[in-house]
């Protein structure tokens, strides 16, 4: 990067003198813009309209002229350095203006040494900090057009720091089976990477950092959040996130056809434990159709809606209840559902999935087996509940993506009748540009079961605004991000609560997290709208 130019304005000198500190000047530094002819005070707010002044010279007769000087640089050019050339001797003043900007005093004596250091000094601190602010200004656009890059990439990337995702693009969430970046920032990069291969990881690491071109790949063994491993070639790369310092992470998982053979076991695994003594046990063991291969024509069920069936009726698994609730007005007909099962038996039904040849055969459905057993069981508690409440429940991308999952939430949705109207569907609104006409598709087909549309993670970025021109979603839920972003803003309020009122008028609800209830308080006020919060506390059933 070129050094910048300075432009640099005198005021206040005599013809004489003025000429004279433009020698001085020009000695030190060549490459440089100065007015020709002195300028008066009294026509500087002009002069600083015309263009951006990055130092000011100027002379203090008295203590009243640089008072003329500050409220016209807070107004068209705060970061303009001022050097006021003082007589000697003389006892150093601060201008009452000068709060909030940058001043310099020195003693005006042409022939003194040290008149020419401090001058030399001087315009070294206005070239470092007109360099650093052009430097800040790019590393900003830079970051802001990578972040657009990877959020639109095909290829899966997270940013890292400290052992944590920051941040990571849909195929990354994709492939670790996330539903959210929320809910992949709940792991740990350990957490996702096979622990014998944990120091191999540290030192590539610390090898990516002494030298980031020389090496930049490695294969490990990574999992998914739901236990499933796979072989990936990762590389990482020193990036900027939030004015952060930070890597991307880029997984590629290799073909299933490329990874070594795994070892056979002698035994498959039995999520019950049981001893060998128990035989009786055993025997009406309801995981046992799924355990054996099917030999005879009665026994040809398929494996996984045995599984299934024996899991919606299993006390290890139930399902999980967040309320929401109005400020001022308390818990409102709406409320999110998740599964809630225990980490050792979430694992022992992961292991035994894996097992079967319908769900080996794709990764994916590993995670669409959860889907449609979370589908079940809220379709059953509708049928027996006699409520009118309204559940929120998250379709992943995974299960959007399928079209034989979706066909087959649609007869599910027909078999509820009239109950289909108290489910309240979330999909994400930070999808891809390219599937929105496919998602478009997706969301008239469920909407004609009678249920509600929500978008989740939205925000004021292009992908949010036009999925929701496309589909007219009954509510928004606002992504954390972006009001943590919004939040450190001059005006994010006021830009927050046109924003929500112009959404309201569409008529759809404006739904905040409830991470963020206590720092954003004030908003409430602004708006006096709809912002719906998650209460903390949490039911089972």
């Amino acid at each position: 990067m070129s050094r910048s130019s300075l432009n640099v304005l005198i005021i206040g000198l005599s013809k004489l003198e003025h000429l004279a500190l433009v020698r001085d000047v020009r000695k030190i530094e060549a490459d440089i813009q100065l007015n020709s002819a002195p300028i008066d005070a009294n026509d500087l707010s002009l002069a600083l309209q015309k263009t951006p002044v990055d130092a000011i010279f100027i002379r203090r007769y008295q203590s009243s002229d640089p008072e003329k000087l500050y409220p016209a640089l807070k107004n068209n050019n705060r970061d303009c350095v001022v050097v006021e050339l003082v007589d000697s001797p003389v006892r150093f003043e601060v201008s009452a203006g000068a709060f909030g900007s940058q001043g310099w005093q020195i003693i005006f004596d042409r022939n003194s040494d040290e008149f020419q250091l401090a001058l030399r000094c001087v315009l070294q601190h206005v070239h470092l900090k007109v360099d650093f602010r052009r430097c800040k200004s790019l590393l900003y656009l830079s970051e802001t057009q990578v972040s657009r890059l990877v959020d639109s990439s095909s290829m899966a990337i997270a940013y890292l720091y400290q052992g944590k995702i920051l941040h990571a693009n849909i195929p990354f969430l994709v492939l670790f089976g996330a539903d959210s970046v929320d809910e992949i920032k709940r792991f740990p990069l350990p957490k996702l990477i096979d622990p014998k291969e944990h120091e191999v990881f540290a030192d590539f690491l610390s090898d990516v950092r002494q030298s980031p071109p020389l090496k930049t790949q490695l294969t490990l063994s990574v999992k998914r959040i739901t236990g499933i491993p796979f072989s990936a070639k990762v590389s990482l790369f020193p990036a900027v996130l939030g004015e952060q310092f930070c890597h991307q992470m880029w997984v590629e998982e290799y073909p299933r056809a490329s990874m070594p053979e795994a070892i056979p076991t002698a035994k498959s695994m039995n999520i019950w434990d049981l001893s060998d003594e128990d035989n009786e046990a055993s025997r009406v063991n309801p995981f046992d159709q799924v355990l054996k291969p099917a030999t005879e024509g009665a026994q040809k069920e398929n494996r996984v809606d045995v599984l299934l069936e024996a899991l919606r009726h299993d006390e290890s698994v139930r399902l999980r209840f967040r309320y929401l609730y109005v400020v001022g007005q308390g818990v409102v007909n709406r409320t999110w559902v998740k599964l809630d099962v225990h980490p050792d038996e979430f694992k022992k039904i992961n292991d035994l999935l894996v097992n079967i040849p319908e769900v080996s055969s794709n990764s994916a459905h590993l995670g669409l087996f959860w889907d449609r057993l979370l589908f079940q069981m809220l379709g059953e508690l509708l049928h027996k509940n006699g409520s009118d409440q309204t559940y929120l429940v998250s379709l992943s991308a995974s299960m959007l993506s399928d079209v034989g999952m979706i066909m087959w939430l649609c007869k599910l949705l027909a078999q509820l009748q009239d109950k289909s109207t108290q489910l309240m569907l979330l999909i994400d609104a930070q999808m891809p540009m390219q599937q929105m006409l496919q998602l478009q598709k997706v969301i008239e087909l469920l909407r004609e079961s009678g249920c509600q549309i929500a978008l989740n993670n939205f925000s004021a970025g292009d992908s949010s605004l036009f999925l929701s021109r496309r589909i007219h979603p009954e509510a928004v839920f606002l992504d954390v991000q972006w009001l943590e972003m919004l939040k450190k803003k001059p005006d994010g309020n006021v830009c927050l609560s046109k924003f929500v009122r112009q959404i309201e008028g569409c008529g759809v609800s404006v739904i905040i997290p409830h991470m963020i209830q206590k720092s954003q308080n004030r908003l409430f006020v602004l708006s006096g709208s709809s912002f719906n919060l998650e209460n903390l506390s949490q039911n089972c059933a």
